[in-house]
Formats: structure tokens, C-alpha cells, sequence
């Protein structure tokens, strides 16, 4: 193949993404509905894989990390890079949501507008700290908010010299 690779802009990486993934969401939850437990999860699963491949982009990052996540960052603040990107909302419980949805006419724009306010959400976490609340988002279906407090995490807001060291990395 001698065509050339075009390359894209992130946004516009994210945007066609989107749009593929509201059609691929509207072709399969068709099959959604007359598919047996483990087809749904199966399902489920693909839909939220889909959304965490979706570049990242502005205003997904909430400005909070954990308490032990801060403390490790105030030994080195490089650990800021190491820390794992805890989504508080579950990527399966968000491909759920998006097949049982028999009613909306998903498209690109709706697409893009969940992710960037739900779906693609995350605070800073310590790899530890993620497999116990992952762990607890998935037994117990609580909200984020009450995985944190049944795991003891604390969320703080990140100190102000972490997210200028963030935002001069990505200009």
C-alpha cells in the first residue's frame, strides 16, 4: 500500500472516534436486548474498551489525586506521571448504559459530550489504591464517591506546582 497515513489532530482523532462508536453503539444495541447474560457483558465490555481508547482531551482530569497519591508526589514529583488515571465512572458500567439506551439517537456530538462529562472522567491514584476501588466498583456497583470512602482513599485538590508542571508538559 503506497497511500499515505494521514495524521490527524487529536480533537479530530477523538471526533471521528466518537462518531464511529455512537454507530457501532446504535448497530449493537440491537442485538442488546435478545442476547443472554454473558453476550451483554461481552458487549458491554467492547463498548467501554471503545471509550477508553478515546484520546484524551481537555477537562477530563478532575485537579484531585489521593492523599497517598500527593504524599508520594511530595517525595518526587515526577510519581505525578506514574500515577494510574482512576476512572470514577466504570467504562463497563458505561457501555451498559449506552446499549440499554434503546430511545437516543447517539452521534458524534452526544458521544463526545459523555465522555468529556462522565464517562472519560478520572482522578490521580496510586496503583494499589485503583485495584481496591476498581475492585469495589465491580462487587458493590457503589458510586465513586462511596468506593472511596469503603476503601479509605482520600481525594485532595492537586497543589498548584503539580498541575503547573502538567500544563507546561503539554505545551
Amino acid at each position: 500500500m503506497s497511500a499515505e497515513i494521514e495524521k490527524l489532530s487529536r480533537d479530530e482523532k477523538l471526533g471521528q472516534r466518537c462518531e464511529i462508536l455512537a454507530d457501532i453503539v446504535k448497530a449493537l444495541r440491537v442485538l442488546y436486548p435478545r442476547a443472554t447474560q454473558t453476550q451483554k457483558e461481552l458487549l458491554e465490555t467492547i463498548i467501554g474498551a471503545a471509550i477508553w481508547y478515546l484520546p484524551e482531551c481537555e477537562g477530563l482530569f478532575s485537579g484531585k489525586m489521593t492523599a497517598k497519591a500527593l504524599e508520594l508526589c511530595g517525595q518526587d514529583p515526577k510519581q505525578f506521571a506514574k500515577l494510574t488515571k482512576e476512572h470514577f465512572y466504570p467504562r463497563k458500567q458505561a457501555g451498559a448504559d449506552l446499549l440499554k439506551d434503546q430511545e437516543t439517537p447517539w452521534d458524534r456530538k452526544m458521544i463526545l459530550d459523555g465522555f468529556r462529562t462522565k464517562w472519560g472522567r478520572y482522578h490521580r491514584v496510586t496503583k494499589a489504591e485503583n485495584r481496591a476501588l476498581v475492585s469495589s466498583q465491580r462487587k458493590k456497583l457503589m458510586k465513586s464517591e462511596d468506593c472511596y470512602r469503603g476503601a479509605r482513599i482520600d481525594l485532595v485538590d492537586v497543589p498548584a506546582q503539580l498541575m503547573v508542571r502538567r500544563s507546561q508538559k503539554k505545551a
